[in-house]
Protein backbone atom coordinates (compact mmCIF):
# COMPACT_ATOMS: atom_id res chain seq x y z
CA UNK A 1 0.00 0.00 0.00
CA UNK A 2 2.40 2.66 1.09
CA UNK A 3 2.70 6.11 2.11
CA UNK A 4 2.27 9.44 0.18
CA UNK A 5 4.71 12.80 0.98
CA UNK A 6 4.21 15.65 0.04
CA UNK A 7 8.17 17.11 -0.20
CA UNK A 8 9.07 21.12 -0.57
CA UNK A 9 13.13 21.90 -0.53
CA UNK A 10 13.90 25.51 -0.46
CA UNK A 11 17.70 25.60 -1.35
CA UNK A 12 20.12 27.97 -2.91
CA UNK A 13 23.34 28.15 -4.52
CA UNK A 14 26.39 28.15 -2.40
CA UNK A 15 28.62 31.16 -3.41
CA UNK A 16 31.79 29.93 -2.28
CA UNK A 17 31.43 27.18 -4.96
CA UNK A 18 30.01 29.02 -7.88
CA UNK A 19 31.63 32.17 -8.73
CA UNK A 20 29.39 33.31 -11.45
CA UNK A 21 26.55 33.16 -9.74
CA UNK A 22 23.98 36.15 -9.73
CA UNK A 23 22.55 36.24 -6.85
CA UNK A 24 23.77 33.71 -4.42
CA UNK A 25 20.79 34.57 -2.25
CA UNK A 26 18.46 33.88 -4.82
CA UNK A 27 16.07 30.31 -3.31
CA UNK A 28 15.01 28.06 -5.42
CA UNK A 29 11.35 26.41 -4.05
CA UNK A 30 11.09 22.08 -5.51
CA UNK A 31 8.38 19.94 -4.56
CA UNK A 32 8.20 16.36 -5.00
CA UNK A 33 5.53 13.97 -4.72
CA UNK A 34 6.39 10.37 -3.51
CA UNK A 35 5.10 7.22 -2.82
CA UNK A 36 7.15 5.83 0.20
CA UNK A 37 7.00 2.19 1.83
CA UNK A 38 4.78 1.78 4.84
CA UNK A 39 7.29 1.37 7.47
CA UNK A 40 8.84 4.74 6.47
CA UNK A 41 6.26 6.46 8.11
CA UNK A 42 6.35 6.73 11.73
CA UNK A 43 3.49 7.99 13.86
CA UNK A 44 2.17 10.19 10.86
CA UNK A 45 5.28 11.64 10.37
CA UNK A 46 8.61 10.93 8.38
CA UNK A 47 11.49 10.45 10.73
CA UNK A 48 14.54 13.06 10.00
CA UNK A 49 16.74 10.26 9.01
CA UNK A 50 14.52 9.43 6.19
CA UNK A 51 13.50 13.06 5.47
CA UNK A 52 17.93 13.45 5.15
CA UNK A 53 17.59 10.32 2.79
CA UNK A 54 15.09 11.87 0.77
CA UNK A 55 16.37 15.21 0.38
CA UNK A 56 20.04 13.73 -0.80
CA UNK A 57 18.63 11.38 -3.03
CA UNK A 58 16.33 14.05 -4.76
CA UNK A 59 19.30 16.56 -4.40
CA UNK A 60 22.62 14.55 -4.61
CA UNK A 61 25.10 15.42 -2.51
CA UNK A 62 27.83 16.56 -5.01
CA UNK A 63 28.43 19.43 -6.75
CA UNK A 64 25.92 20.34 -9.61
CA UNK A 65 28.24 20.90 -13.00
CA UNK A 66 26.26 24.49 -13.60
CA UNK A 67 24.80 25.62 -10.45
CA UNK A 68 27.38 24.86 -7.70
CA UNK A 69 26.93 23.35 -4.65
CA UNK A 70 23.55 23.69 -3.32
CA UNK A 71 22.37 24.67 0.17
CA UNK A 72 18.99 24.03 1.84
CA UNK A 73 17.23 26.62 3.85
CA UNK A 74 14.25 24.31 4.51
CA UNK A 75 12.41 21.39 4.05
CA UNK A 76 8.72 20.59 4.46
CA UNK A 77 7.24 17.71 4.54
CA UNK A 78 3.49 16.53 4.59
CA UNK A 79 2.51 13.15 4.84
CA UNK A 80 -1.46 12.92 3.14
CA UNK A 81 -4.03 10.84 5.53
CA UNK A 82 -5.64 8.00 3.80
CA UNK A 83 -8.39 10.57 2.84
CA UNK A 84 -5.77 12.77 1.33
CA UNK A 85 -4.04 10.23 -0.82
CA UNK A 86 -7.54 9.02 -1.95
CA UNK A 87 -8.01 12.80 -3.60
CA UNK A 88 -4.87 12.21 -5.33
CA UNK A 89 -3.70 15.79 -4.93
CA UNK A 90 -0.42 15.22 -6.64
CA UNK A 91 -2.27 14.82 -10.43
CA UNK A 92 -2.72 19.14 -10.66
CA UNK A 93 0.96 19.65 -9.37
CA UNK A 94 3.64 21.18 -11.29
CA UNK A 95 6.33 18.88 -9.37
CA UNK A 96 8.62 16.03 -9.00
CA UNK A 97 7.03 12.62 -8.98
CA UNK A 98 9.11 9.68 -7.62
CA UNK A 99 8.43 5.76 -5.85
CA UNK A 100 10.54 5.08 -3.15
CA UNK A 101 11.92 1.49 -2.77
CA UNK A 102 12.25 0.06 0.64
CA UNK A 103 16.20 0.24 0.32
CA UNK A 104 15.37 4.20 -0.28
CA UNK A 105 15.93 4.68 -4.00
CA UNK A 106 14.11 6.88 -5.43
CA UNK A 107 12.50 6.23 -8.85
CA UNK A 108 11.20 9.38 -10.99
CA UNK A 109 7.15 8.47 -12.34
CA UNK A 110 4.92 9.99 -14.02
CA UNK A 111 1.89 11.49 -11.87
CA UNK A 112 -0.04 8.62 -12.45
CA UNK A 113 2.01 6.27 -11.35
CA UNK A 114 1.89 7.11 -7.77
Amino acid sequence: MGAYLQLTITDTVDPATDAEALNPLARVVRTAWCHLPTDWVVDGALPSGRRAALVDGLLGTGRHPRRGRSVVLRVQTTVLTPSQARARPWLDDIAGFYRCGPDGELREVVPAEL
